[in-house]
């Protein structure tokens, strides 16, 4: 399969995963809530948050292994391949032994720092153990194959399985709570769901590569080069990520914990639709970067990030308009806590939108394998992160920690742009400013528009709501489309050239016509 199927088959199946956990990540919460409360839900959210705590210890090793990939993939070295696979593979299953003592230890722990008062002793620690079963089969079967097939632009592969494992655990827990199962219950057939995907993954990987057995390898390293790097990266990483929750749960209270989360899965989900269409970006920079193709390089990097722009700004300025609309009716009737919190809502989503367009960046420093080069940056981030949510929780709540994430994000994508000028790209800056002033105008165009059709519009049910998103989202489309053809047309002219020579393909990759 040549590389631009390849590119295809990863969009397109990144696109549907991602429709797919918007779908029952609609669903899941609501269904939680009603059943259980927003204080039960908030502590499910709360405890799959400390038991990330446990990819501390994974120390970065995906990225460093994908970045090591790459070069044997290109080349076909299949005992190379091998080497660093079984390598992270014994690598995981270490982990995997370290988060059954860390398991125990917060499911002991958790009623206590997380002031549970809903449930006893002995369920809150139940709760943390069938929460964690997902995340130990991850590390003890599947993680080492998953980072194989993202390096060999295969990642079609786990998104495929992740649809059809999110659906059936959507399906499950709507029986489970429609039979007034127990949340502890839930959550178990839930995790054991999950628990399918790393197996099926085994015998994929074992069945495509045809990899010889581990005791026949020789040399199978230890550590592999530039893990430490890797791993002060991915630390930073994980603080940023995790500071929000952490931070209201230990300073506020799980209820905020509960608001937060209904408005981070709506944002996360649509982070993970942009991301889908970046879907093997990285492996694809690996990959010219191992053939020294680098003007090839360049071009599919600004035509991979003018296409993120387009896309991130046509959801996210939608997201901008309808977001305390959506989370009114979706949490109508559910009076515990308060979910309309719109100046939350708008930072946070300015927040995450800074994220997604930084990704092409981030994702070329990974292929390149310059993880010490930049690890100040990560570090720089996180301590914004960390510093400013602290600071800012108490006077201004959830608007605070969204405030210091949108901050920290913004600093590490500028010194990104800076970073790939200067070490990899060579690219003008000139470049990075032109997209940031038509990002910038699109954006303000879009909900100068969209608020004004929006005062004339009540949303009373998903009905209305979802008739009103098509609109503001073909609205947007079409805004950014103009703006963009207007201010970079030759960009702009390009991606859709490339969509129609796609249109005009047979499924084999050969062109119709004359």
């Amino acid at each position: 399969m040549n590389r631009e199927r390849k590119a295809r088959l990863n969009i397109i199946s990144s696109l549907l995963y991602q429709l797919t956990a918007l779908f029952c990540g609609l669903i899941i919460p609501r269904l939680l809530i009603d059943a259980f409360g927003s204080a039960a839900y908030g502590a499910t959210m709360s405890i799959a948050q400390f038991l990330s705590y446990i990819t501390l210890f994974e120390g970065g090793i995906g990225g460093v292994a994908r970045a090591l990939l790459y070069e044997p993939l290109a080349r076909q070295k299949t005992e190379d391949i091998a080497r660093i696979v079984y390598s992270i593979s014994r690598f995981f299953k270490w982990i995997a032994f370290g988060f059954l003592a860390y398991t125990f230890v917060l499911a002991c722990i958790y009623k206590q720092i997380a002031h549970f008062e809903s449930f006893s002793f002995w369920n809150s620690f139940l709760l943390v153990l069938v929460i964690s079963i997902s995340t130990m089969g991850q590390y003890y079967i599947g993680m080492a194959y998953q980072v194989l097939l993202q390096a060999s632009q295969l990642s079609y592969v786990t998104n495929f399985l992740a649809i059809v494992t999110s659906l059936v655990n959507t399906a499950l827990i709507l029986i489970l709570v429609h039979m007034n199962c127990s949340l502890i219950v839930v959550k178990l057939f839930s995790s054991i769901v999950f628990v399918i995907r790393p197996l099926v993954l085994s015998v994929y990987v074992k069945r495509k590569f045809q990899l010889p057995p581990e005791n026949e390898v020789s040399n199978i390293p230890k550590r592999l080069p530039g893990q430490w790097s890797g791993l002060s990266q991915h630390l930073a990483y994980f603080f940023f990520s995790n500071t929000d929750v952490v931070v209201l749960t230990l300073m506020k209270s799980l209820s905020l914990v509960s608001v937060y989360s209904v408005y981070s899965n709506v944002v996360k989900m649509l982070q993970g639709l942009t991301n889908s269409f970046s879907a093997g970006m990285e492996a694809l920079f690996g990959e010219l970067l191992a053939r020294g193709k680098d003007k090839q390089l360049s071009q599919i990097f600004t035509h991979y990030e003018t296409l993120i722009s387009m896309v991130s700004i046509s959801l996210f300025s939608v997201a901008l308009l309808l977001i305390v609309p959506f989370v009114r009716i979706y949490t109508r009737g559910v009076t515990d806590a308060d979910y309309i919190q719109p100046v939350f809502g708008f930072v946070l989503i300015l927040a995450i939108l800074v994220e997604c367009l930084r990704a092409p960046y981030h994702c070329l420093c990974i292929a390149a394998g310059h993880f010490k080069q930049t690890e100040w940056a990560a570090y720089g981030e996180t301590l914004i992160n960390i510093l400013f949510s602290v600071l800012l929780v108490i006077p201004f709540g959830l608007s605070g920690v969204a405030a210091a994430t949108l901050c920290a994000s913004a600093f590490r994508f500028l010194y990104y742009v800076y970073y790939l000028q200067e070490n990899i790209l060579r690219r003008r800056i000139y470049l990075f400013f032109k997209r940031a002033l038509i990002n910038t105008a699109d954006l303000l165009l879009i909900c100068l528009i969209g608020s004004f059709l929006l005062k004339h519009l009540q949303l009373q049910n998903f009905f209305e709501f979802i008739l009103t998103g098509g609109l503001f989202t073909a609205l947007s489309i079409l805004i950014t489309v103009g703006v963009n053809a207007l201010l970079d047309y030759k960009e702009t002219k390009w991606l859709f050239g490339k969509f129609m020579d796609q249109k005009k393909s047979d499924p084999n990759g050969k062109r119709r016509g004359c």
